[in-house]
């Protein structure tokens, strides 16, 4: 239902739905054209998740920007699954065809948990291409394989029970009544086959390495959210001693770990924020380089 609402609305702004051929299936995304002249804005969501959880933010963002897309990631929403099983590796090659096929121009990139992985792997890879990277309580830091193993257990429940521990722990919100339905909602998601064999089969050495997140040469913000326990401290330290020296790390007040959907017009503000800090990055190297 959250989708079919999401999607009506997404659809209403103006985007449309759009597909790329990959190695390993069918890609979807949702692409818009903003009315400003502004920069290419890139949302990638986290695991389990779609990309119609955008939909807030990304009609509230589409006037301050030349163009948002939003890609389902391999595996997830409307996207295929691919039939020899869901990696990381996998999810990354797709993600790289897609941005390169479909998005030609620099673009900003914008990626909650799994999907701030993949938009740093992506900023890693194609440094050029990228002209602003903003990770929101992202992981894939290289982390202890026992910490690691914490917060695997923690994505594969078995009951509700477990579902509502997961729910409690990255969400912002503590009312019964909304935490016990997003369990019921996680529990469903998470028991997809392909997704919990992902989660069971990936290890640290999936991660970001230190020499990967040194060459982010762009304006990074780092946005972690003191009420998101999905992500553990282990990881958010790993980026604050590995980021470049000009990243920004930024502690948000009652962020759990999907802000997109819990609190859009915080996000939304933050983006926009980090699209202001762009524009005036390239103004002074407009300046700099007319000396």
């Amino acid at each position: 239902m959250l989708h079919s609402a999401n999607h009506h609305r997404l659809v209403r702004t103006g985007f449309r739905v759009r597909t790329v051929d990959t190695a390993h299936g069918r890609m979807a995304l949702y692409d818009a054209r903003g009315v400003h002249r502004g920069p290419t804005l890139v949302l990638v969501h986290g695991v389990s998740g779609r990309a119609s959880q955008y939909a807030p933010v990304a009609t509230a963002l589409l006037p301050w920007c030349g163009r948002v897309v939003i890609p389902d990631l391999i595996g997830h929403g409307d996207s295929d699954i691919p039939s020899h099983g869901l990696r990381v590796s996998t999810i990354r090659t797709t993600l790289t065809t897609a941005l390169d096929d479909i998005v030609p121009e620099p673009m900003v990139l914008v990626g909650n948990s799994l999907g701030g992985m993949m938009a740093g792997m992506y900023a890693a890879d194609r440094t050029w291409r990228v002209q602003g990277l903003l990770l929101s309580n992202p992981g894939g830091a290289p982390i202890e394989e026992v910490v690691f193993q914490r917060v695997v257990d923690l994505l594969t429940p078995g009951s509700h029970v477990e579902a509502l521990q997961l729910a409690r722990a990255g969400s912002s919100f503590q009312s019964r009544v909304l935490l016990h339905l997003g369990a019921r909602k996680v529990l469903r998601k998470l028991r997809q086959p392909h997704i919990r064999e992902f989660l069971l089969t990936a290890t640290p050495e999936d991660s970001l390495t230190a020499e990967e997140v040194s060459r982010l040469e762009m304006p990074v913000w780092l946005l972690t959210g003191r009420d998101d326990g999905v992500i553990p401290d282990e990881t958010i330290d790993w980026y604050r001693a590995h980021l470049p020296p000009h990243a920004v790390v930024k502690e948000m007040e009652c962020y759990g770990h999907t802000p997109m959907a819990e609190r859009p017009a915080s996000l939304t503000q933050e983006v926009r924020s980090f699209l202001s800090v762009l524009r005036g990055y390239g103004a002074a190297a407009e300046i700099a380089a007319a000396r």
